[in-house]
């Protein structure tokens, strides 16, 4: 009861105008506690389960309240109706899930639900912009603080922070006595621009203090390709800037420098191995052997999902619908290839926390995984062309570049946290913008 509790003060505080703590609330719902906060704890007599959920609540209440203001935002920013299209197809997969599929209400809106967010720009729209940027940083300051307690839990050797996801499931790994968790703070990358790129400490030493904690927070996982992208987003950004952030390439240059640590290296080296000896043979699910390596492993995923889906009817359309592993309907599938669930040790069919496109492809069809991307590149694009009219711009662009380049091997692309930062940050730049126009 106490996160319902929650979610009705958030709805009231923003009815009365108190924005800054109704966000900070909204926020503590969908990173289910900050991580810190026990979710089942923030649920306890709920009729739901993740706090997340009430979030979405939070959106659709506060969104049909000010359903009015759409127009105005619509004609204003063209780039939030790519929003509305996304969230127009996935009504339609809804219904053709129901209607023609026949699946139970209750699976396709577990589904379903996800997408709602796509609407939460309309929120945001309504809180002045000084609040917004407080908010944010807020929240930067809270992801310093989760960066060193997941530092802590593996000094320690036992978990602290609590899964992104809400889940009572916490994987961790032991590489050569070393602790893998898998548990980062959800919003350690577009924090890490934040800090990189907008916020302006007062003494060099802090500047420097919270970039490492960061860094050390992104590599500590030993994720290669979470490794890899941020550097290359970073030196993706240093090309852009021709030359006018050196000290990028200096930031760069000192996360390679960790692949010297023997364990890092160890898995860096097994990356370049995978990387080579998969692309040294055909790629089809006759000829591979998809447990050999991870990157074979998730190309035979998608390949095993791809020639399902086109020998459906309408699967290049709808995909299989709006179906999630919950379903008694998902152990009639036949794929042989994915992770193994915890719970019935069986081929997980649906879910997967190895590659956005599996899971796009399956729900939403070719169509709709093709209009997902579409969404986050005409985002990219948006931020890209307001570089010059706010440094939040940088923070979007790059953190939505991350988001491709890991696409292969995670699923942030796909998290509620994700899109609704991306919506979060576009409307404080959207806002920045016409303010400096003005000026």
């Amino acid at each position: 009861m106490v996160g319902l509790l929650l979610l009705l003060i958030s709805i009231v505080l923003f009815n009365l105008k108190k924005y800054y703590f109704s966000l900070i609330l909204f926020f503590l719902l969908i990173t289910n506690g900050f991580q810190i906060i026990p979710v089942n704890w923030l649920m306890s007599g709920a009729p739901i389960q993740k706090a997340s959920d009430l979030a979405l609540i939070y959106i659709l209440v506060i969104g049909v309240i000010k359903l009015r203001k759409i127009g105005l935002i619509l004609k204003s920013h063209n780039i939030y109706k790519w929003c509305l299209y996304l969230f127009a197809f996935c009504t339609i997969t809804a219904l053709y899930s129901y209607f023609a599929l026949d699946y139970p209400v209750t699976n396709i809106f577990q589904v379903y639900r996800q997408y709602l967010v796509f609407i939460g720009f309309v929120v945001f729209f309504v809180i002045p912009l000084p609040v917004l940027t407080k908010v944010f940083h807020t929240l930067a300051f809270i992801t310093l603080i989760q960066s060193f307690l997941f530092l802590l839990q593996i000094v320690l050797g036992d978990a602290i922070l609590l899964s992104p996801d809400g889940s009572e499931f916490l994987r961790r790994e032991a590489i050569e006595g070393y602790s893998r968790f898998y548990n980062s703070p959800s919003l350690q990358v577009p924090v890490l621009f934040y800090f990189l790129f907008v916020y302006k400490f007062k003494k060099s030493l802090y500047f420097y203090l919270s970039v490492t904690l960061l860094l050390l927070t992104i590599i500590a996982p030993l994720h290669r390709s979470g490794i890899m992208a941020i550097v290359a987003v970073l030196l993706v950004y240093t090309f852009l800037k021709k030359g006018g952030s050196i000290y990028l390439v200096g930031l760069s240059i000192l996360t390679l420098l960790f692949s010297f640590i023997d364990v890092v290296n160890n898995r860096m080296y097994t990356a370049y191995l995978d990387i080579t000896s998969t692309f040294s043979n055909k790629l089809n699910l006759n000829t591979i052997d998809a447990f050999d390596n991870n990157l074979i492993y998730r190309i035979g995923h998608l390949l095993e999902r791809y020639e399902y889906v086109m020998s459906v009817p309408l699967g290049w359309l709808f995909g299989i619908g709006l179906i999630s592993d919950n379903s008694p309907l998902a152990s009639r599938l036949p794929f042989v290839i994915g992770l193994r669930s915890e719970v019935t040790d069986q081929i997980v069919q649906i879910d997967t926390g190895d590659l956005v496109y599996s899971l796009l492809l399956l729900n939403l069809g070719i169509v709709g995984m093709i209009l997902y991307l579409i969404v986050f590149i005409k985002f990219l694009i948006f931020f890209y062309k307001n570089l010059k009219y706010s440094n939040f711009a940088i923070i979007g662009f790059l953190t939505i570049l991350n988001g491709f380049f890991i696409s292969m091997a995670g699923t942030e692309m796909l998290s509620f946290t994700f899109r609704t930062i991306i919506l979060f940050i576009s409307v404080i730049v959207c806002k920045e913008v016409i303010l400096k126009k003005k000026i």
